[in-house]
């Protein structure tokens, strides 16, 4: 068994003896790669629309997926008029508000 292999390209040679003293070679290559990590993907959900009286609404990112764990959700207001909050920033299912 191989262990604590690194990323790069390995060969062996394994030699085999007979009772009469007959040898013959051969090689394998190990090939270690580095990891396969995908970039995450981002899914924010449907767009929405809002008739007020209603004034928050909840965004979820839930459906979002990575191959290996998404590791931080980060919900911003990147445009719009200034007066909202949002409540679990830094959580998957966010819910937008008035700051009071």
């Amino acid at each position: 068994q191989l262990s604590a292999m690194q990323e790069g390209d390995y060969t062996f040679q394994l030699t085999v003896t007979d009772s009469a003293g007959n040898q013959a070679n051969t090689e394998v290559t190990v090939i270690v790669q580095p990891e396969n990590n995908k970039p995450p993907q981002a899914d924010a959900g449907p767009d929405k629309e809002l008739t007020l009286p209603v004034d928050s609404t909840t965004l979820d990112g839930s459906k979002s997926t990575d191959d290996q764990k998404i590791a931080s959700y980060r919900w911003e207001k990147t445009k719009g008029p200034d007066g909202i909050k949002i409540e679990n920033d830094n959580k998957s299912i966010a819910k937008d508000r008035k700051s009071t």
